[in-house]
């Protein structure tokens, strides 16, 4: 509960979007490390 108290309502909840935007993020790269790897993915020149 601090948490919101410190920051506010709106604060806590664009740390949580920034957060869930960085995992997401996070998850593509890894699945296009995969992808690249299994040369699945062409290279674009």
């Amino acid at each position: 509960m601090t948490r919101f108290r410190r920051r506010g309502l709106k604060g806590v909840k664009m740390e949580f979007l920034l957060n869930c935007l960085g995992l997401n993020l996070y998850k593509y790269h890894l699945f296009w490390l995969k992808q690249r790897a299994n040369g699945l993915i062409g290279k674009l020149n």
